[in-house]
Parts: structure tokens; C-alpha cells; sequence
């Protein structure tokens, strides 16, 4: 799912957004995030961390490109990973832990879902839209 937004937003701006929100920058007890220019090599931190984390995902942004962070939703573990352009312009959101999948058809992820607790985090930042695809894995 890629959030597309008017004009550049800062990590601090969008990660700020979804933590309002009810997001938790969190993958289980620790923080993991990339900062590689490869986008390769993962680092993981203490939650007591998140401040500097920030700071080394914008920094990375505005230096190497892309970089990304994991995030879960409140105190469950559901969540993904969202990438944020070198520009600041577009957020990607990969699915990856615990995915929510349809009631109807287990093997489709629940676009409705995610969308209902993203969408309200990046409208008020410039969204002007999105982009999503369910294709195998």
C-alpha cells in the first residue's frame, strides 16, 4: 500500500502522525528500523531509544533515500513496515507481522483494515492518495 501525499513531509511529521494516531513504533519489545542505503541491513534497538531512531531515519532520508520503520497498531502485534521515500512525498506500508486477512477469503489481506487506520493518520498531512495491490506471495 503506498500513501502518496501533495508535497514533502519530514519523518518526524509522518512518523508523528501515526503515533497520534494509535500507532506504535514498535516490533515486539524492541524498535527495527532501516537506515541502510541499500535498504538491506535492519538495525534493532531498545524502545527507550525512539527519539534518537528518529533522528537516524530522517537523517538517513535526507542523506541516502528511503528509509523505514516498524510499526505496530495500539497493544496489538499487527503491523508492517512503512517506507518513507527519499522525498518525504510517498509512504509505503508492507504488511508484514501478524497481517489482518479477510473474514470472507482467509487468503486476501483486509485492505479495509489497514486503510481505516492509516488514511485518518495522513489526511490532515496533504494525502492525495493511494495505491494498493494483493498479488502472491
Amino acid at each position: 500500500m503506498q500513501f502518496v501525499f501533495t508535497g514533502r513531509r519530514s519523518v518526524e511529521e509522518l512518523t508523528g502522525a501515526l503515533i497520534e494516531a494509535g500507532w506504535r513504533i514498535r516490533d515486539g519489545d524492541r524498535v527495527s528500523y532501516l537506515t541502510d542505503p541499500d535498504m538491506f541491513e535492519w538495525k534493532s534497538s531498545d524502545l527507550s531509544d525512539v527519539a534518537r531512531v528518529l533522528e537516524e531515519l530522517e537523517a538517513a532520508r535526507i542523506s541516502n533515500g528511503s528509509c523505514a520503520a516498524i510499526f505496530t497498531w495500539g497493544d496489538s502485534d499487527v503491523g508492517g513496515s512503512f517506507l518513507i521515500d527519499s522525498f518525504g512525498e510517498s509512504v509505503t506500508l508492507d504488511p508484514v507481522r501478524n497481517k489482518v486477512t479477510r473474514k470472507d477469503v482467509d487468503a486476501f489481506l483486509d485492505f479495509e483494515w489497514y486503510l481505516g487506520k492509516v488514511i485518518p493518520c495522513f489526511e490532515s498531512l496533504g494525502l492525495s492518495g493511494f495505491r494498493i495491490a494483493d498479488l502472491p506471495g
